[in-house]
């Protein structure tokens, strides 16, 4: 047997099981340390595999994190794993990679929270639109903490208005996303209900925002979003009412 060969693969297998076999706890005390504003309570399992009860990053809070590591990332300087994270409807997951160059990579991202879920996390206590937020088969790369990339589709279903008692229903939207980039898009592909929605909002750079949209109730929608639209102004001859934003962020 050629020692030259068998003396790598040893410190390749030695690596690999430091990697499966060390304690959650451990690295995650290591991780801790490595990034401000982290908090990580309740882990268990090991560094390959294992849990978070609660994930804290600044204001958000998440609950019972669970990953899967690819320990043979490691080798090509890049940290991969499966994430699957608890929301209020069920939970999402995706695969992430993260680069020595600092990039991140987003693969494989399905699952779904409520809005108001959502709305939570980035520290809102109250969001006057409401429905179940989905992803399917979402992917994004960031580069240098600037977006580059994102696909996918995005479901908002069962939308209301919650500002009118009973609320206002709005029906189901389908978006895709779209990325050049530079400019990362969300266009409406279809909506179902009754509010008639077409359109897309842009992100550019990362920094200006601008949304363009056309809303019209459809044939036999609530009296009251029919009065909810015409706070927007005057329609067009088509019955359209346009909605035009733009910003920075």
């Amino acid at each position: 047997m050629n020692l030259k060969l068998l003396i790598p693969a040893g410190l390749l297998a030695l690596l690999i099981g430091l990697v499966i076999y060390l304690p959650a706890p451990v690295a995650a005390g290591w991780v801790q340390n490595q990034v401000d504003g982290l908090r990580l309570t309740g882990v268990s399992g090991s560094a390959f595999e294992g849990r978070v009860q609660y994930l804290g990053f600044n204001e958000v809070t998440l609950e019972n994190v669970r990953w899967k590591l690819s320990p043979l990332a490691l080798l090509t300087g890049r940290a991969a794993a499966n994430l699957q994270i608890n929301t209020d409807t069920g939970s999402i997951s995706g695969d992430v990679t993260h680069s020595l160059l600092g990039n991140t990579q987003l693969q494989n991202l399905n699952g779904s929270a409520s809005i108001s879920w959502i709305g939570a996390l980035a520290g809102y206590r109250f969001v006057p639109l409401d429905g179940l937020l989905s992803i399917q088969d979402g992917a994004a790369v960031v580069e240098d903490q600037i977006l580059t990339h994102a696909d996918g589709e995005v479901l908002l279903n069962n939308a209301n208005w919650l500002l009118l008692k009973p609320a206002i229903s709005f029906g189901n939207f389908r978006a895709g996303l779209t990325s050049d980039g530079q400019t990362s898009g969300l266009e409406i592909l279809d909506s179902d209900g009754p509010l008639d929605t077409q359109g897309s909002a842009q992100l550019i750079n990362n920094k200006n925002y601008q949304v363009d949209l056309r809303v019209r109730a459809r044939a036999g929608a609530d009296e009251r979003l029919k009065k909810l639209l015409s706070q927007l102004g005057r329609p067009d001859a088509q019955g359209w009412y346009r909605i035009q934003e733009r910003g920075n962020l």
